[in-house]
C-alpha cells in the first residue's frame, strides 16, 4: 500500500519512512528509535528500525535481524 507513495523519494522528508525512502537511513533510524520510546513494541517502528540499521550496518548481524525480527522484540511488560 505504501509502495506507490515512495516511487519518487520525498523532497522534504518528515517521517522516518520518508527519510528511509529519501536515502537517509541515519535520520530514519533516529526517527524510529524516538517512536519506539513512545510506542515500545510497535511492529511498524521495529521493522523500520531493522531496515534502517541494515542499511547503516550491513553484514551478518543485519541479515539475522532481517531474517528473524521476532528475536529483537522487547520482553513483555509485567502485569501489575
Amino acid at each position: 500500500m505504501r509502495t506507490p507513495l515512495f516511487a519518487v523519494p520525498p523532497a522534504e522528508p518528515g517521517t522516518p519512512d520518508e527519510h528511509l525512502a529519501a536515502g537517509d537511513p541515519a535520520a530514519a533510524f533516529d526517527g524510529y528509535a524516538k517512536g519506539l520510546e513512545r510506542e515500545p513494541g510497535d511492529p511498524h517502528l521495529l521493522a523500520g528500525r531493522i531496515v534502517a540499521r541494515a542499511v547503516l550496518e550491513p553484514g551478518p548481524a543485519a541479515r539475522r535481524a532481517l531474517a528473524r525480527p521476532e528475536l529483537l522484540l522487547p520482553p513483555p511488560r509485567a502485569a501489575g
